[in-house]
Formats: structure tokens, C-alpha cells, sequence
């Protein structure tokens, strides 16, 4: 008796699934609750168990291809599973030779997360190359890709179809373009080491040791950034940014003798923060780049807050700023940017843990 196994649900969204990589290979026995492959979504990859047991009698679907739930993967032949057969499809109706379409190309082996990020770069992700022969394209393949022709090279425009939703498409695009999470942080110990740094003839302003808080929290989020090249706002009016390369790697007064200089680079940044706290701005959310996040503060305003102090509660007045971490649906993902920022607060609140870093 054989069995079809399929593509089960494994997100509440979930409308559809690549597989990653096959566990069990044809021919193979498996027990009901083995894992038998890697599937991946816009979120996660996860593995699948087999829901019978039995002989993997054939593959239906294959190592980088994307299916729907529900639609068969594989025929398991074993005991106690009843006889089915995957859904027929229907019969074609026949095709005048002189109305025959060309041979069907062969299918593009790329990810959720590489086809989302090739999407909102405006680029055909046919024209990409994976970094290894035989293997699916990656968002890095992407990123590759759009750096190059940064570079020089042109992209060519991706072809629409004119379709009856042509004309809702930006407005669509516009409300899925851009994730903002906010918080704030206690910048009490922050200017404290800032005085104290100037005290004895530190040159270090507020934008240098934003700059330091944040490379040192990308060390740990190498997916955000990587390099780590930290764009900061040089010129309000037109968004020319000094941009520090290789920041994580750099010292405090490295840092701040780079932006005290004010030089507009052409340098590619992976990251940029955008400081406006001089203008009062309390909280903006500002546009990303194209393949990367931006941190957007505001002006440190004292603030009332509520603390605890010996077991007791208790109103304070704290320096707080806002934070404003924006960036593109390819770019990151929201667990992973909430993680992030929230690393950077603490990094804001207690910088000299870093100074040793």
C-alpha cells in the first residue's frame, strides 16, 4: 500500500514552501515522526516529519522547488497507509502545431528571502548568479549583484505585465517597502562618559559614539551589516553621508576624527544613522537604503519615567531618546531587528562595557 505525503502547514500565513534540502534520499525506510526535509519560508526553515512510515518509493518534488501546502512531495509505500494517488491533471486540449510555445525554461533555484530582496531592489533575479555552482541563489547573490552594478553596470528593468492591478501596485509596494520598531533609551551613563571624554580632551561628539554603540552591536547581528560600514549624516539638506568602513574595527577617537573631518565618500554603507536631535525632532522614521537598515534618532529630552528603587516605585526625570530602526522587507527580518535594537539600547545605556570591546 503506498501513501502520499505533502507539503504540511507549519506558519499561520504560510501559503507556500521551498525545499531546502532532502534528509532521506529515494529507496530510503522512514518511521512516522522522521524528519525528512528542510523546508523554508519567507520567516524560517524548519524540518518536515514524515507523517507514515514506510519505502520513499519516489520524489514529486525536488531540492529547490517551491510548493503550495497540501500539494504532494513524495510517495511512501508501508504498512497501514491506504492506496492513493496524487490529483490527476487535467487533460490539455489540443494545441495547433503553428500555436506551439517554445520549450519551457528550467526552473530558477532561488530562496523566499533572495526572491523578496531581488523584488525590492527592482532586479531580475534571472540575470543573478549564485556563488556556487549548482546551488540556489542567495540574498548575498543578490546584494552581489546590485553592488556591482552600483558600480557601473545598469539593471535592467524588470518586465510588467499590464494587468487590471497595475494601478493599485505602488500604493501596494509603498505600505510593504518600509518596517519601522521604535523604542526608547535612558541616555543618563551615555552623557556622563561623553562629558567625562571631553573633560579630558576627547574629541568624541554624540554622532561618534552613536556610531561606536551601534558597530559594536552589528558584531553580533553580521546578517544586518557585514561589512560593518556606517554611514552617518553629513549634510541634512541633501542626505550626503561620511561613511566609516570597517567601524566595528575602529576606536572611539578613530571614530570621531573621520566625522570631524566631514568627508563625502562614495563608499557603499551597509549601515546609516541619521541623528536630528539637533532640530528638536523628538521621533522620525526615515527611508532605509535600498540593501540596508537605518537607525534614525532624536533629540535627548528629559523625561519623566517611572523606576524602581529599593522595592518601591518611583517617578524620575531620565534624558531619554528615541530610536527608530527602519528597513526593508529583504533586509532583515522583525525578530532579528528587534534583537538588534534592543542590543543597541543597552549598548547606549552602559557604553563603557564597550570601551574594552
Amino acid at each position: 500500500m503506498s501513501s502520499i505525503m505533502a507539503m504540511p502547514k507549519i506558519g499561520v500565513n504560510m501559503t507556500e514552501a521551498t525545499i531546502a534540502k532532502w534528509l532521506v534520499s529515494e529507496g530510503d525506510h522512514v518511521v512516522e515522526g522522521q524528519p525528512v526535509l528542510e523546508a523554508e519560508t519567507d520567516k524560517l526553515t524548519q524540518e518536515i516529519p514524515s507523517t507514515v512510515s514506510g519505502k520513499i518509493v519516489k520524489f514529486l518534488a525536488f531540492e529547490g522547488d517551491t510548493v503550495e501546502i497540501l500539494q504532494p512531495v513524495a510517495v511512501v509505500e508501508g504498512e497501514g497507509a491506504q492506496d492513493q494517488k496524487p490529483p490527476a491533471a487535467p487533460a490539455a486540449p489540443p494545441v495547433p502545431k503553428e500555436e506551439l510555445a517554445p520549450a519551457k525554461a528550467a526552473r530558477i533555484k532561488i530562496s523566499p528571502l533572495a526572491k523578496k530582496t531581488a523584488k525590492s531592489l527592482g532586479i531580475d533575479y534571472a540575470l543573478v548568479k549564485p556563488g556556487r555552482s549548482g546551488a540556489r541563489i542567495c540574498k548575498e547573490d543578490i546584494l552581489k549583484f546590485a553592488g556591482q552594478n552600483k558600480a557601473g553596470e545598469s539593471i535592467p528593468p524588470p518586465a510588467i505585465e499590464p494587468t487590471k492591478k497595475t494601478a493599485h501596485a505602488p500604493a501596494e509596494n509603498a505600505a510593504a517597502a518600509q518596517v519601522t520598531l521604535a523604542l526608547r533609551a535612558d541616555m543618563t551613563q551615555f552623557l556622563d562618559l561623553l562629558s567625562k571624554i571631553e573633560a579630558n580632551g576627547g574629541k568624541a561628539g554624540l554622532e561618534a559614539m552613536l556610531a561606536f554603540c551601534v558597530s559594536r552591536a552589528l558584531r553580533e547581528f553580521p546578517e544586518l551589516a557585514n561589512p560593518v560600514n556606517i554611514g552617518v549624516a553629513a549634510d541634512a539638506k541633501n542626505g550626503q553621508m561620511t561613511v566609516i568602513c570597517g567601524c566595528d574595527k575602529k576606536s572611539l577617537t578613530q571614530i570621531g576624527a573621520e566625522l570631524e573631518q566631514k568627508q563625502i565618500t562614495v563608499e557603499s554603507s551597509t549601515f546609516a544613522i541619521v541623528n536630528l536631535g539637533m532640530f528638536e525632532i523628538e521621533y522620525f522614521a526615515p527611508a532605509p537604503p535600498a540593501a540596508g537598515c537605518m537607525l534614525g534618532t532624536g533629540t535627548v529630552a528629559k523625561t519623566p519615567v517611572a523606576v524602581t528603587k529599593n522595592g518601591a516605585d518611583a517617578i524620575e526625570i531620565r534624558p531619554m531618546m528615541s530610536l527608530a530602526l527602519c528597513f526593508g522587507p529583504g533586509n532583515a527580518d522583525e525578530a532579528t531587528a528587534a534583537r538588534f535594537l534592543q542590543r543597541v539600547k543597552h549598548a547606549l545605556e552602559n557604553p563603557a562595557l564597550l570601551l574594552c570591546m
